[in-house]
Order: C-alpha cells, then sequence, then structure tokens
C-alpha cells in the first residue's frame, strides 16, 4: 500500500486505534480477526479521515477492505524499519505529527508578525 496516499494524521490515528483496542503485535492484524475488521471500519468513518477525505489529503480509497488495511500496517512496518509493532508506530506517527504543527505554527506566527509589522508603519 503507497503511504503517499495518507496524511501524517491519519497514519497516527490508524495507530492510535488500533492500540486503544488492542491490536498491538502483527499477528492480531488480521482480516479474520473481528476486532481489527471493527478498527478499519472505526478508522474509516471516523471525523478525521472524513475531513481529510474532505481536504484531498487522504487520496486513497475510503472504505479500505481489511486486507489493504493489513497492507497498510505492513507497509508502514516495512517504512519504519526501527517498529516492530503498533506502539512504535504510534510514537513515530505522533513524533512526525508533533513536528508538522510546530511547523505549522511557526509558518503563522511568521506571518502574523509581518502583519503587525506592517500595519505598525
Amino acid at each position: 500500500m503507497d503511504l503517499d496516499l495518507f496524511s501524517t494524521r491519519d497514519l497516527l490515528l490508524f495507530c492510535q486505534l488500533l492500540h486503544i483496542n488492542g491490536l498491538i503485535d502483527r499477528s492480531s492484524i488480521s482480516p479474520e480477526n473481528e476486532k481489527f475488521q471493527q478498527t478499519v471500519k472505526e478508522w474509516c468513518n471516523h471525523a478525521s479521515t472524513q475531513l481529510s477525505i474532505k481536504q484531498g489529503s487522504l487520496r486513497a480509497q475510503i472504505p479500505l477492505t481489511c486486507q489493504q488495511a493489513c497492507d497498510l500496517y505492513d507497509s508502514m512496518l516495512e517504512s519504519k524499519t526501527d517498529c516492530v509493532n503498533t506502539t512504535d508506530l504510534a510514537n513515530v506517527y505522533y513524533k512526525q505529527r508533533l513536528e508538522q504543527l510546530e511547523s505549522l505554527i511557526n509558518t503563522y506566527r511568521d506571518e502574523f508578525d509581518g502583519v503587525l509589522e506592517s500595519s505598525a508603519s
């Protein structure tokens, strides 16, 4: 599964929902696992996921099948070679998301400072 079809926010939410539902090890990530099926459905219907679709940052065809969600999980593990489970993935994506938000805040702060400087002149 191409990770570029998903935003960091989407991948973080996926990991968080897996973690909340106790789906920590790869062995629990299976299309046959009813808890996994429910988690995939919850993720696809989540307000944040729906917002990502509307904003165009989630370009994968939603809803994902459970097999596609398994493939996504495997792709996440393959891309983050220091990660071995859901907890590790969630921590990595959480850090990435924080860095994204900090960058956005700094950009908006700089823009605001520029507006203040120009209005003071």
